[in-house]
Parts: C-alpha cells; sequence; structure tokens
C-alpha cells in the first residue's frame, strides 16, 4: 500500500482513510456509470478502463519513486531532489497552545 510507504507514521491513519474513501467512492462511481457506458460504447465499454490503467502504469513506472528498503524521510528526500518540492514542515507549537492545553486539562472533571 503505497500510502503507508510514502507518509510519516502519525499521518498514516489518516491518508489511509482519506485513501480507502476515495477508492470506494471510485467504485461506486465505476457502478453507476458502467451501464450507461455498456450501453453507448458497447464491446469498447472497457476502453476507458485501459486508458485509465495505461495512465496509472506509466505514472507508477516514470514518476514514483523507488520505496523498497527506504524510510519515509529517505522516500521524501528523494522526491524533494526529483521535483524540488520540500515536504512536510511541522509547524512550531505557539504559546497560547500550550495554554490552552493546559487549560482543558484541568477543567474536565
Amino acid at each position: 500500500f503505497l500510502a503507508s510507504e510514502m507518509i510519516e507514521p502519525e499521518f498514516a491513519g489518516r491518508v489511509q482513510s482519506i485513501s480507502m474513501s476515495c477508492n470506494w467512492f471510485s467504485n461506486f462511481c465505476v457502478g453507476m456509470l458502467f451501464p450507461y457506458m455498456d450501453k453507448y460504447l458497447g464491446p469498447y465499454s472497457f476502453v476507458p478502463f485501459a486508458v485509465v490503467l495505461l495512465g496509472t502504469v506509466l505514472y507508477a513506472i516514470f514518476l514514483l519513486p523507488e520505496t523498497r528498503g527506504k524510510t519515509p524521510a529517505q522516500v521524501m528526500q528523494d522526491l524533494e531532489l526529483r521535483w524540488g518540492v520540500t515536504g512536510h514542515q511541522p509547524v512550531p507549537a505557539v504559546e497560547e497552545d500550550s495554554e490552552l492545553i493546559a487549560q482543558s486539562d484541568t477543567e474536565i472533571v
């Protein structure tokens, strides 16, 4: 599963939830659209799926970095070198945040 290899562990749950939601939404769209595609395209109704599959294969071959045996930090470094885009930069905590957290801890009864 690609998201778990490219995302830092603290964000893995969120990213996997988003990717699974996109997967189920895509499955829903295919289920809703395929009868119309079959009606209008007949025996060629699988051509759009083949085109999307070809695009996905080309994307995987030419754009995705190799992740085997690498940490997420190494994968992000490879992406930064390839695309010149920096990865996730943690947002420094603000003093007000720590005060709010301390207040919320004391108010819980």
